[in-house]
């Protein structure tokens, strides 16, 4: 089992463990799910052609640890936004629903309808 927490100065910790590195990580992105990129993108609230760059504090399951990850979201319609992360090296645009949640995330996931 694990503990993540983030608390309101900044901190992160994972089972009661400080995390260095992640004070300007505001979210948490859960590598297994697209879901937690529906976090990312309500937050920031871009308008059709404007671009934010987002660090998030990534769970990497395997290792059971935390760490920084930069992403980058260009929202191009509204229902679409190109989404790049330089650690992957993946790039895609991806397809959202009316509450931003992923529907197409080009080459790792597709909801069923």
């Amino acid at each position: 089992d694990l503990r993540i927490a983030h608390r309101s100065d900044g901190a992160w910790t994972v089972n009661g463990r400080p995390v260095a590195g992640l004070e300007d990580c505001v979210d948490l992105d859960f590598g297994f799910t697209p879901a937690t990129n529906l976090f990312q993108i309500r937050r920031i609230a871009l308008q059709v052609g404007q671009a934010a760059d987002v660090p998030v504090a990534w769970f990497d399951v395997p290792g059971g640890t935390l760490e920084k990850i930069h992403q980058k979201y260009e929202r191009r319609t509204v229902d679409t936004y190109w989404y790049e992360s330089p650690r992957f090296q993946y790039a895609a645009l991806l397809q959202v629903n009316t509450v931003g949640f992923v529907e197409k995330y080009p080459g790792l996931w597709e909801v069923e309808k």
